[in-house]
């Protein structure tokens, strides 16, 4: 039962359950990639696709597309070694290919 002319806060002192999705979209206004936006129920949809997506968060890079069930990837190319933290390098997912 919507009244239209009822503002969210009245909508969830009624419907508490919906708090969670109702920050979600909240969100996405201020974080419009926090959200897959893909139709993850599609028979051609591949859990290897947002797998890669993810590792790719990681810093992981040059993805081997020999596959659809397993992934090889390159993390940290050219990363500095702790000892090295120190010093003043740019170092960003490294600039050479794997």
């Amino acid at each position: 039962d919507l009244n239209k002319k009822q503002n969210l806060g009245e909508f969830l002192l009624a419907h508490p359950e919906h708090r969670h999705i109702v920050r979600r979209i909240q969100l996405s206004k201020k974080f419009p990639y926090s959200e897959i936006r893909d139709n993850l129920l599609n028979s051609k949809m591949l859990p290897i696709d947002m797998l890669r997506c993810k590792l790719s968060f990681f810093g992981a890079t040059k993805f081997d597309p020999r596959s659809d069930r397993w992934v090889r990837i390159c993390m940290f190319k050219d990363a500095p070694f702790p000892k090295e933290l120190t010093s003043k390098d740019n170092w960003s997912y490294g600039a050479q290919a794997c």
